[in-house]
């Protein structure tokens, strides 16, 4: 059982220092019928069909430690494979993410917890609010805040490139989960959803995962499983 909480709520001051971990990516499934080939650094190079809009569906193994997950970053990159080299499918090499979203297990309010909310309830799936984004460039329209406005027709794009193999963008959660780690840790689903249309698709990336260590599982939390 992985039990939930709310970091706003258990947590009214900022978490500990948060570790950035390559995403233990366990499922990749493309709408439009792409492939994706692992990388020997942990990135995705993504193969096959290009069509005009996608999603990257991909589920996300949690560390076996407690903790809470505080934020995703991707970065993409370059590639001699790639239209132009890339970062994107789109011809110029260029690419739109529309939207990014995330799920985990629902999370529990302490009320809920100190009652011991039931099994069921714990495995539903709880969306992400995020509350601030960074990211190492943007092209002009196409911001990092884009990519979670709710708007499939904006997004955080990268035309002009500037120099260097490598681009990212973070997001960063309101309200920080926790799951309980063990044999069998919680899921996080992504989805990367590029609806902009014109091939503007990602080529090559990786995903972190926000992650900050919580052993023991809190007193609260630990009771109700």
């Amino acid at each position: 059982q992985h039990w939930l909480a709310s970091a706003s709520q258990r947590f009214p001051i900022d978490l500990p220092e948060v570790q950035w971990q390559t995403a233990e990516v366990v499922s990749s499934v493309s709408d439009g019928g792409a492939t994706f080939e692992k990388q020997r650094d942990g990135s995705w190079l993504v193969r096959g069909e290009i069509p005009d809009k996608d999603v990257y569906r991909l589920k996300i193994k949690l560390p076996k430690t407690a903790g809470w997950v505080t934020g995703v970053r991707l970065e993409v990159f370059a590639d001699g494979t790639l239209p132009s080299s890339g970062p994107g499918r789109a011809p110029n090499g260029n690419m739109v993410l529309s939207e990014l979203k995330a799920r985990m297990p629902n999370l529990l309010s302490n009320h809920q917890a100190s009652q011991g909310a039931s099994a069921t309830a714990a495995s539903e799936m709880a969306a992400f609010e995020w509350s601030a984004a960074q990211a190492s460039f943007s092209q002009q329209g196409f911001s990092v805040e884009d990519a979670v406005d709710g708007n499939s027709r904006t997004g955080w794009a990268l035309d002009p490139f500037p120099a260097g193999p490598n681009w990212n963008a973070t997001w960063h959660s309101a309200s920080p989960m926790y799951q309980a780690g063990g044999d069998a840790p919680a899921t996080l689903e992504i989805d990367l959803e590029q609806l902009y249309g014109g091939q503007h698709l990602i080529g090559k990336f990786k995903l972190l995962i926000g992650y900050v260590n919580a052993d023991p599982v809190p007193t609260d939390i630990a009771a109700a499983t």
